[in-house]
């Protein structure tokens, strides 16, 4: 499918797999040419060999993803945005998604059955850090749903800035207020500002949400995150 406004193709596939001893991949070629991929992880992403030219690399015949995998030229590249097929192999300008897989040992029904899923191409004719590829995948993974009723417009919780990602807004496990973790996901120091419905207290959390140091009273918070860093805040009454 080609949406309006969507930088994408996207394929959404339904699948009822019934083979012995195969693998099903979905295969796209193109002419970038890198050294290493870049997969997505929890907060933030690795990068591994996309090519086969010494025994280390061709070992890492497949790797692991979480929303996306990218490969990547100064200016350009392409991303392979999936929701929830979590095995990936590349080979120069090529990715190949795995879909499903029938092996025999040790489980001779692995992946048998009738399957639905969703994986998007998206190009982009910039620096990945500039692209909107972490997004993307977000959205793809949890597109917006519209239902029925009304309700006066309400403002949530909001991030701007570059690469700072709001992964999560919870409620604090001890009911105090709710527990927001932030994360930066291009592995550079990069600033945002934190925007909240109404004005509240904001602490710096512990990961576990046991200690705090009190940071501000507002309706904004800006921050500063070092690369890859995950930040856990608290916001009360």
């Amino acid at each position: 499918m080609l949406r309006a406004a969507e930088e994408q193709i996207t394929f959404e596939t339904t699948v009822d797999w019934h083979e012995r001893r195969k693998m099903l991949k979905a295969h796209f070629e193109s002419n970038v040419l890198c050294e290493d991929a870049i997969h997505e992880i929890q907060f933030g992403f690795v990068k591994r060999p996309c090519h086969r030219s010494h025994a280390f690399a061709g070992d890492r015949y497949e790797v692991s993803n979480h929303r996306y995998s990218a490969l990547c030229e100064g200016n350009r590249g392409f991303a392979l945005l999936n929701d929830g097929l979590y095995g990936l192999s590349t080979d120069r300008g090529e990715m190949a998604l795995t879909l499903l897989r029938a092996p025999l040992v040790p489980d001779e029904t692995c992946d048998r059955g009738k399957h639905t899923f969703t994986y998007a191409l998206r190009p982009f004719a910039k620096p990945f850090r500039a692209s909107d590829t972490v997004r993307a995948g977000y959205e793809l993974n949890a597109p917006v749903r519209v239902l029925p009723g009304a309700c006066e417009a309400r403002t949530g919780y909001a991030i701007e800035g570059g690469s700072v990602i709001l992964d999560y807004v919870k409620p604090a496990e001890d009911g105090r207020g709710a527990i927001l973790r932030l994360y930066e996901s291009m592995g550079e120091t990069a600033s945002g500002t934190l925007r909240l419905p109404r004005e509240k207290k904001i602490f710096l959390s512990a990961m576990d949400e046991r200690e705090e140091t009190f940071l501000c009273q507002g309706k904004e918070l800006n921050l500063t995150l070092r690369p890859f860093e995950i930040r856990t805040l608290r916001v009360t009454d």
